[in-house]
């Protein structure tokens, strides 16, 4: 066992004590910044969610809107079959018009789901760090 002095006992507790108001620091500051990090994470996963709302209202409202067309169309043919047995043209138009919007709702959502995942993928690594022991 090495022989200690008072005088180095005191300088090595002046030097620990130094060393955990260094600690305690930067403990605060990591604090700082993991409040600042959960307000961005807050504020991004809400935004997230009110996309996936936003994606889900235009998803039902095309959904109306096809069920209306159809609706007509139905009427619009049973019109004609008693009056001369034909689909008139006039329906091309509408009918693209609801199919493009179909594909952009389609191509939309298909974006929004690889977002979503890749999204929840990060946040499970991250809540995995997270709980990691340190």
């Amino acid at each position: 066992m090495t022989s200690i002095t008072t005088t180095r006992a005191h300088q090595d507790h002046t030097r620990w004590q130094s060393e955990a108001a260094m600690w305690h620091d930067d403990i605060e500051l990591w604090r700082g910044e993991h409040q600042e990090a959960l307000m961005t994470l807050n504020a991004a996963m809400v935004s997230h969610n009110e996309s996936l709302g936003n994606h889900l209202s235009s998803i039902e409202g095309h959904g109306t809107e096809v069920s209306q067309a159809e609706h007509r169309l139905a009427e619009e043919e049973r019109a004609l079959k008693r009056a001369m047995g034909a689909v008139p043209r006039s329906l091309e138009v509408p009918h693209q018009h609801e199919q493009d919007e179909q594909t952009k709702l389609r191509v939309a959502h298909e974006r929004i789901k690889r977002h979503h995942y890749s999204t929840m993928a990060k946040l499970a690594v991250l809540v995995e760090a997270l709980g990691a022991e340190m």
